[in-house]
């Protein structure tokens, strides 16, 4: 996990590797180089004003002296400072009089720099004459800056965009908690979250050892390989394993394992047939057409699936459950088997699909239909006898700008359209009857897309209309415009005779235009060569796949519906008894009830107020995080249940609501006991000089407990124990744990291992004089 400088000297150190994500100086090479890329030579650092050796901006400082880059400041900011700090000090104008390329990183998390981007921002110092880099070393939160709760999520998001974050994949939270959680329970040691990364990368480090010691010894290396330095380091580079910070590589790189997977799928019996449906057309087209009409429904292109960003499935058939993961089943199969059977089907069907501007579209069940059918010749008919009038859209200057049907109605499945036809449409501003050659160039202009899985013309970046009137006006002593075929596939896989074939559908002259038939065998020789078994046999196939897949999909989704009530089971425990909470969930009732013998603690931190006035609020919530973090461990290998929290106040109980007949002051002493040394040696992460101290005081009695609210419900104690516990701390003297005289009776009748002393009698509020005891230490004999 080091990130020291001298580290990477190979020379010096050559089997030395990482199992960390990153470090402190991986992360300023990497910026180092990110710089040297784009040319940028002469730098600024914004870095914390202490504590910065452990960033990557310290490890920057003398990576940039040996790349020949120039530092031309570096500006200290005040850790936890407000944006008004910031800006108030001045050092963001000594910052833009210097830098241009500025790097900052006031912490490992990205969430450290969020006061200083707000405070550019709010200098209006973002524009396009600066730049800004951010190293991100350690993800700590869940969520990025601007998705805060306690934030003004529109003005931080503006304040981040247009920064560059340097980051490797980070820690994942789910990894790092389990982590933490094992590891506190089994060493009894609460670590903070960089100590915890630490001790993830030291645990991965032993993991990749042993896994290389067990190798060398059963290849027959004997008891005394791991004197063998040099075997045992070849047996640990350049593998991978399952380690606590995730999947690791062994090379000094770490990888994560992508959460998609990608899956071929298809659902239902395949049917390829051919229905026109009549889609948004008048009554008496259907009338005439009824024949040809069809159900409405929800379908796509055949375009759609053998474009080149397609390779989708129809949206009816269930996708991997991953975003970014497509299904690649080879489309451009699936779209010349299918545009086979249209040629099989007889040439007046898929005359009439071209040339009446029908589109294909298939649907869920694999089934191909024709929708729109000769609705666009409605739509002209009507405006050439103005039965209809153009939309005039709000934001348009004037009617006249929509009311010429080219900009309307001209659509990239015009340009599939013969010259002759593009001519009309251009000139007359009407669809004109379609003629057998012209399907011949538009069948051209569809076997080009399923082949090449591109749209025609789009290298030459030009507008719709201004195609289609190259298209129309060219002539004889112009050079015709035509699609051209990519250099990389050309001819690769596909009968040069199919190329040559479209080409000729593509002839000016219509009548050069090769028939139907001889386009037909074309088709069919292709398809022989370039796939394997009938389209039938592809989609039972891909069927196969699915269903292996779909028992993977469906116990992935199990696991994780598992991992959601584990952890809903997590968050109820945390706030009620387990057994309270089983009850609870099975809808069982639970009563209020009496406990005739219980201990209840109560603790209270020293000067709590005096710091909570000299701190900011996240660094108070912080720093009662991590404390309580500890009690929580101290108390989760004893027989107690922590009650509540308020403030600082921390209240705990044993005996409530399972009854453990004595048992319960032993628990709460040796909980006492702990939570004292534990707060010694507690140190406070933004104020280390301060010398915490704790107060301690509890007693045992008689106690009513219930379940109160209903909204939130919470295990709630009753009584007079409850006072006198709440007495017995707020009276007690600092870093002292100061008991009942009922306390004590039980601990030393029952546990004379524990060492007490008599206080005497103090004034107790609402008891009068009452004789109480300090609880000082414990010895090693019960």
């Amino acid at each position: 996990m080091s990130g020291d400088d001298i580290l990477s000297d190979r020379t010096q150190f050559p089997t030395l590797g990482s199992v960390a994500l990153t470090s402190a100086s991986e992360m300023a090479k990497a910026t180092v180089t990110f710089l040297k890329l784009n040319n940028w030579n002469q730098i600024g650092i914004v870095r914390p004003s202490y504590g910065f050796e452990r960033l990557s901006v310290h490890s920057l400082h003398h990576q940039t002296k040996k790349k020949d880059i120039s530092l031309n400041v570096v500006i200290d900011i005040e850790p936890f400072s407000s944006p008004e700090e910031i800006i108030a000090s001045g050092k963001l104008t000594t910052l833009k009089s210097m830098a241009r390329i500025i790097v900052i990183e006031l912490g490992m998390d990205l969430h450290s720099v969020t006061n200083f981007m707000l405070a550019v921002h709010r200098s209006e110092l973002k524009d396009e004459e600066f730049v800004f880099i951010i190293p991100w070393l350690a993800h700590q939160n869940d969520h990025y800056p601007w998705e805060a709760a306690n934030v003004d999520k529109q003005e931080v998001k503006t304040a981040f965009e247009s920064t560059i974050i340097i980051t490797a994949h980070g820690y994942d939270k789910k990894f790092f908690d389990e982590f933490q959680l094992k590891f506190s329970t089994v060493t009894g040691v609460l670590a903070n979250h960089y100590a915890t990364l630490s001790y993830m990368s030291l645990y991965d480090a032993l993991f990749l050892y042993g896994l290389a010691l067990r190798d060398a010894f059963e290849d027959g290396g004997g008891y005394n390989v791991h004197m063998n330095g040099s075997l045992i380091w070849s047996r640990m580079t350049n593998r991978q394993f399952i380690g606590a910070t995730g999947q690791v590589l062994m090379n000094n790189k770490a990888i994560r394992v992508p959460s998609y997977a990608t899956y071929y799928a298809t659902n239902g019996t395949l049917k390829i047939v051919v229905e026109l449906e009549a889609k948004n057309s008048d009554k008496g087209q259907c009338e005439k057409n009824e024949e040809m009409c069809s159900e409405h429904v929800a379908h796509e292109t055949m375009q759609y699936y053998w474009s080149s960003d397609s390779g989708k499935l129809p949206p009816a058939v269930p996708k991997c459950g991953f975003t970014g993961a497509e299904c690649d089943y080879r489309p451009y199969f699936i779209g010349f088997s299918l545009l086979a059977f249209l040629l099989t089907v007889g040439p007046l069907t898929y005359f009439i699909y071209l040339k009446q501007s029908a589109i294909p579209k298939i649907d869920s069940n694999w089934t191909v239909k024709l929708t729109n059918f000769a609705t666009e010749q409605i739509i002209f008919e009507k405006l050439e006898h103005n039965e209809l009038r153009p939309f005039v859209n709000a934001d348009s200057e004037s009617a006249d700008e929509v009311s010429d049907p080219t900009k309307d109605f001209a659509r990239k499945k015009y340009l599939q359209q013969a010259p002759e036809i593009i001519r009309e449409i251009v000139t007359t501003k009407v669809i004109p009857q379609g003629t057998q050659t012209a399907d011949i160039y538009a069948l051209g202009m569809v076997l080009y897309q399923i082949l090449f899985r591109v749209e025609p013309f789009h290298e030459r970046n030009k507008s719709i209309n201004k195609l289609m009137e190259m298209l129309a006006m060219a002539n004889d002593d112009d050079q015709l415009i035509r699609p051209t075929f990519p250099s990389s596939t050309t001819g690769e896989g596909y009968n040069l005779q199919l190329l040559s074939c479209i080409e000729a559908c593509w002839l000016e002259i219509p009548e050069m235009r090769p028939p139907i038939k001889k386009v037909r065998t074309m088709v069919n020789a292709n398809l022989k060569s370039t796939g394997k078994g009938s389209l039938v046999d592809q989609m039972m196939k891909m069927m196969e796949e699915y269903t292996a897949n779909l028992e993977n999909m469906v116990r992935d989704r199990t696991a994780l519906l598992e991992e959601a009530q584990k952890q809903a089971d997590r968050l109820l425990n945390s706030m009620l008894p387990k057994s309270i909470a089983e009850d609870l969930k099975i809808g069982k009732p639970v009563l209020p009830q009496l406990y005739s013998c219980a201990t209840v603690l109560f603790s209270d931190i020293r000067g709590f107020t005096r710091i909570s006035s000299t701190s900011t609020p996240l660094q108070v919530v912080t720093f009662l995080n991590d404390m309580f973090s500890g009690f929580d461990a101290i108390i989760a290998k004893h027989d107690a249940y922590k009650v509540e929290t308020i403030g600082d106040a921390y209240m705990i109980v044993s005996g409530v609501p399972t009854e453990n007949g004595n048992n319960h002051a032993q628990n709460i002493a040796d909980v006492a006991l702990k939570m004292r040394a534990f707060i010694c040696n507690f140190k406070l992460a933004h104020r280390p000089e301060e010398l915490m101290m704790v107060r301690i005081g509890f007693h045992s009695g008689p106690v009513a407990a219930g379940v109160v609210g209903l909204a939130a419900p919470r295990y709630c104690l009753f009584g007079d124990t409850v006072n006198t516990a709440s007495r017995m701390e707020s009276t007690g003297v600092a870093n002292k744990i100061q008991i009942s005289e009922g306390a004590y009776n039980l601990l030393h009748c029952f546990f004379p291992q524990f060492q007490m002393v008599e206080r005497g009698k103090i004034e107790v509020k609402g008891k009068g004089e009452c004789l109480t005891y300090y609880l000082e230490g414990k010895t090693g004999k019960a």
